[in-house]
């Protein structure tokens, strides 16, 4: 999995940097020729987490902050200490 996200060639990575410059999810194909299997792989979580009524805090929140609905600051800020 660290390879996957830390690899110079890593799309997770550059999708995670395009996120990180402000770029949406649904604009990644813009700047990359297909969206990395993170992205993919947080969507479909989100769809088992509603599926199930799952409380996984952190992974909702990663998900709403991928796909444009929350800030990561306001992500970090509702999350227990």
């Amino acid at each position: 999995m660290i390879a996957t996200c830390t690899g110079s060639l890593s799309k997770n990575l550059k999708a995670g940097q395009l996120l990180g410059k402000g770029v949406g999810a649904d604009r990644l194909t813009d700047h990359m020729p297909t969206l990395p299997e993170g992205v993919n792989t947080m969507q479909s979580l989100h769809e088992l987490i509603q599926k199930h009524s799952l409380q996984l805090p952190l992974s909702s929140g990663l998900h709403q902050v991928v796909f444009g609905q929350k800030s990561l600051a306001m992500l970090l800020a509702s999350l227990p200490a």
